[in-house]
């Protein structure tokens, strides 16, 4: 029993994570805007579906004892942090810092384990690492989607840049991003522009001759060509 309510769970996590994809959202509901909440609603999804593929590869954990740092410490911080962030974004007030108890979680935990320890329990140890910093990302996203600049007091320096950005900048930054050569966006439009140029040439080319003689025939038998005509039967 225990091993079909793990696979459940499982299969319920990876359709959780395969549901936070930009793809499968709406476009009305898609936070896709150059504002400061729409990049981070953006961010704390990707930190959600990064969250959920690392709990279901979690590797299990060694017999006997845990060590220290693993599963109480960590795995519970995590827990209480995606609570929080889920009541944050229902507009419920958190009763608690879980954020903060998941940060000194994973600051203890970045010793890292003994040095004689298993290839098992680094691998899991990695893992909780990995988890530990998408839940922080993904706390710190929700703030800032919240609270707006004022969330992002705990932010990391580098990963939430756009927190102390303005809108203006915000905006020229993304239409910046999309001028550019390196912008996916610009180069499907240069290849779209291309290939209908390419289209219409080959097109014109195909129907010359006919533009010709319908041309041949206006210029003959047109109003302006009587004379021309009547000069030529002569």
């Amino acid at each position: 029993m225990a091993w079909l309510a793990f696979a459940g769970a499982l299969r319920a996590a990876r359709e959780a994570s395969t549901g936070l994809r930009s793809s499968r959202v709406p476009d009305a509901e898609r936070p896709a805007g150059p504002g400061l909440r729409d990049r981070a609603l953006a961010h704390t999804g990707l930190a959600a579906r990064t969250l959920l593929d690392r709990l279901a590869a979690l590797p299990p954990g060694p017999a006997g004892p845990e060590p220290p740092g693993d599963r109480p410490q960590v795995l519970r911080a995590v827990r209480d942090a995606a609570r929080e962030t889920a009541d944050l974004l229902r507009g419920r007030a958190p009763a608690g810092d879980a954020h903060a108890e998941l940060l000194r979680a994973r600051t203890a935990m970045a010793a890292g384990p003994a040095a004689d320890a298993s290839p098992g329990v680094l691998r899991r140890h990695a893992v909780l690492l990995e988890a530990a910093d998408a839940a922080l990302a993904m706390s710190t996203g929700a703030g800032i989607a919240v609270r707006g600049r004022a969330g992002a007091a705990r932010a990391a320096p580098g990963r939430f840049w756009y927190a102390g950005k303005r809108t203006p900048q915000l905006w020229w930054w993304r239409l910046w991003g999309h001028a550019g050569s390196w912008s996916v966006f610009f180069q499907n439009a240069v290849r779209l522009g291309l290939a209908l140029a390419a289209a219409r040439v080959i097109a014109g080319v195909d129907t010359l001759p006919g533009h010709c003689s319908w041309l041949f025939c206006w210029r003959w038998w047109g109003p302006t060509s009587r004379c021309t005509r009547r000069r030529w039967r002569r």
